[in-house]
């Protein structure tokens, strides 16, 4: 991996020993020397007898040697353009050493280092003559990266992230601090957030498959203490127990095998969750979509409980007295697939209260239903491309919670809240 070293060059006895030292340590493809008017020359006698080949290093000389302040703002734009923007190096493989450096040197640095999330800040340390200064031959480096006394920010800042829903963020985010964090325990962590993060995007995006294999192994193993030391072990077994029972019950049979969800309570407030968690972020095409989905999931629900498929409705299997009408709608791949309206028209011609209740309220003159549904097919997610707004979702919602939801979830009021997305405390 390439590195670039960051020295700051004081005055004094033996600063040429321990800007050495420091190259030698480091094995840098790239020095910046940070010098005064006054320590220039230490700065090229080391470019001399390390045999610096020219583009291998750069020296700055600042005059404001004493001022933190100006040598914070000054030492920040000048590692920004050598090594970030003329070079290329990324921030992590940047290192500081500040051994030689005033004490306004060191700290300005120093400030810089951490503010700037560079790879390790280091000095030498040793025995010390009655000077102050480091007796030659007793040297030992001390480096610490300043990732790891910055890592509490970036966590709350993942922790923010994960409690708004931006799991993807989440995801980059983690990725690119992976090999920055060096600190088992912090690492850790970083695993534990990154598994949630996945099993919680997977609930968003209905693969209940995933989503229970994903909350299982965060209350698991390895994961478990990391969900006991942030108190979220009876959120993510309510999170886990809620996916786990969607999934585990499914339509398998031989007779049937088409992977309707049954677990219809479950699975209803699952999609109202979800819908009103995208109106949240103001994403009422989504929403709309799922609500217009929870629709059409209660008439498949109902038609599956008569031994029926709503993508292959078999004939046989309806009353005579409906049969003719439904069989002039086979398609040509001699199958009967009956969509949201169609679905509820045929649980009426079967005698299904909740069928007649969608026919007479979608077709009635003054239906409010009815443009609702229109909306969304001519939405950009159905088959046009006119945006849907808050006032659809709203009024849909409406109709779907007030006429609809109570015939498959009864106290879906009560219960919707268990299907919240778990919620990270911050620290």
């Amino acid at each position: 991996m390439p590195k670039a070293l960051v020295l700051t060059v004081g005055v004094g006895r033996d600063v040429d020993r321990s800007l050495t030292l420091a190259i030698r340590q480091y094995g840098p493809d790239f020095v910046l020397f940070l010098c005064s008017p006054q320590s220039r020359t230490y700065a090229d006698r080391v470019v001399r007898e390390q045999s610096l080949p020219d583009g291998a290093y750069f020296i700055d000389v600042w005059e404001e040697a004493a001022d933190v302040q100006q040598l914070v703002l000054h030492y920040e734009q000048v590692i920004t353009d050598v090594l970030f923007r003329q070079r290329g190096y990324p921030p992590e493989q940047v290192f500081v050493d500040y051994t030689r450096g005033t004490k306004a040197m060191s700290a300005a640095v120093d400030y810089v280092a951490v503010a700037l999330e560079l790879g390790s800040i280091s000095y030498i340390e040793g025995q010390r003559d009655e000077r102050g200064q480091v007796i030659t031959g007793t040297e030992r480096f001390i480096s610490f990266p300043p990732m790891e006394l910055l890592f509490r920010r970036h966590w709350d800042g993942l922790v923010r992230l994960f409690n708004a829903g931006h799991f993807a963020s989440v995801l980059a985010q983690i990725q690119g601090l992976r090999g920055r964090v060096v600190h088992p325990e912090h690492r850790s962590r970083l695993d534990f957030m990154e598994r949630l993060a996945q099993a919680c995007e997977a609930w968003e995006a209905l693969d209940y498959a995933s989503a229970s294999q994903g909350f299982r192994e965060v209350l698991s193993g390895r994961f478990r203490a990391e969900a006991e030391s942030l108190g979220l072990v009876d959120d993510l077994q309510r999170a886990s127990h809620i996916v786990h029972a969607i999934w585990n019950q499914r339509c398998t049979g031989q007779g049937c095998g088409c992977g309707l969800l049954l677990d219809g309570p479950r699975v209803a407030l699952d999609l109202l969750a979800h819908a009103d968690r995208r109106a949240e972020e103001h994403r009422y095409d989504v929403a709309v979509a799922l609500l217009y989905r929870l629709m059409e999931y209660i008439a498949q629900r109902r038609l599956h409980e008569r031994g029926l498929r709503a993508d292959d409705v078999r004939l046989e299997s309806l009353p005579e007295a409906v049969r003719d009408k439904w069989a002039s709608r086979v398609g040509i791949d001699k199958r009967l697939k009956v969509g949201m309206v169609q679905g509820y028209e045929l649980l009426a011609d079967l005698g299904d209260e909740v069928g007649r209740k969608f026919l007479e309220c979608y077709r009635d003159e003054t239906s409010r239903l009815r443009p609702y549904l229109e909306s969304r097919n001519m939405s950009p997610l159905a088959h046009g491309f006119q945006p849907v707004g808050q006032k659809v979702f709203e009024g849909l919602r409406d109709i779907v919670v007030g006429s609809f939801l109570p015939e498959l979830a009864g106290e879906w009021e009560r219960l919707l809240p268990l299907h919240r997305l778990p919620q990270i405390p911050l620290s």
